[in-house]
């Protein structure tokens, strides 16, 4: 917003959206000159296009400098995952989704600051296995398609669960506040311990039944971003060295919110002709958004995960 208005205001890029023959950067300051009015479709190009500028400037220097020499957060996600020993499921559609594959090659993550220094040391001097789900590969990201049996599995740890939400939602079921609290965390830790071991069984290929096979995607799935395959019987996992699993979170929406802002700024300035004004209500609106997105993000954080609320930070 700052050079939003940097730009408009004080720089003078306004004069541009007058509605006159003489008009350019600077004629509005200039007494002697006829000045001419505000043009709401100039006026629209004009924020649109100078908001898109900044915000295709600003994504250009994250890609090629910030996080290629500062830092790179998706990919510190992924170490992160590795380091703590937590693998994540991400699932976008009924039987497709991503994997991350965050086992620790050292076994545990429950060690002291000496010996996870210690455990780094020997990654780096390659002391150790890969990270990788593979034997002999780094590769910790990828596609999943699942089965419907896979699927079936998965409501089925999860129904009790959804049938305690729906009595509490209800106010149905007796009992004080304190039976209730104790009988909501014994079905969350229930439900929890289910669900993991019933993933690490399927990641380590104890079901017979239910295996998967590791491939790379076709040139013509990578370019449509769809999988030609079905998992009929067996899931099938896709290598995904691209980390395409960001576009799902926040991390990966730039340009949905670019249009969003940009449709929001330019409809303020049109009712109201005030770039400064457009830009303030803006900014507000993006605050009491990211507010809500945060708070509506944490409750469905600890909904997905099974984890207890007061566990994050």
């Amino acid at each position: 917003m700052f050079f939003v208005l940097l730009f408009l205001e004080v720089i003078g890029l306004k004069d541009l959206a007058l509605e006159s023959p003489l008009g350019a950067v600077g004629t509005s300051y200039d007494v002697d000159n006829y000045a001419g009015v505000p043009n709401k479709m100039f006026r629209f190009a004009l924020l649109a296009c100078t908001y898109m500028l900044i915000n295709l400037l600003q994504v250009l220097f994250n890609y090629f400098i910030y996080t290629r020499m500062i830092s790179d957060p998706i990919n510190e996600f992924v170490d992160l995952c590795s380091v703590c020993n937590v693998s994540v499921l991400l699932l976008v559609e009924r039987q497709h989704g991503y994997y991350i594959h965050g086992r620790s090659v050292h076994g545990t993550a429950e060690t002291d600051m000496y010996e996870t220094a210690m455990n780094l040391n020997k990654e780096r001097e390659n002391l150790t296995s890969s990270r990788g789900l593979e034997n002999g590969s780094s590769l910790q990201t990828f596609h999943i398609s699942i089965p419907s049996k896979f699927r079936y599995q998965y409501d089925k740890i999860y129904y009790p669960l959804k049938m305690n939400r729906g009595e509490a939602n209800s106010g149905q079921g007796g009992g004080g506040r304190q039976n209730k609290f104790s009988k909501n965390v014994e079905i969350t830790v229930s439900a929890y311990t289910t669900m993991r071991n019933f993933l690490i069984s399927f990641f380590d290929h104890t079901f017979m039944d239910m295996e998967y096979f590791i491939k790379d995607r076709l040139f013509f799935e990578v370019l449509f971003d769809m999988e030609f395959q079905e998992p009929i019987e067996n899931a099938v996992i896709y290598n995904d060295p691209m980390v395409t699993f960001d576009g799902n979170l926040f991390h990966g929406r730039e340009f949905l919110l670019m249009t969003f802002e940009i449709l929001l700024i330019t409809m303020i300035d049109y009712g109201s002709e005030n770039f400064v004004f457009a830009c303030i209500l803006t900014y507000i609106i993006q605050t009491v958004m990211g507010f809500i997105r945060q708070s509506m993000g944490k409750n469905n954080l600890v909904r997905k995960t099974l984890v207890d609320e007061r566990f994050l930070l």
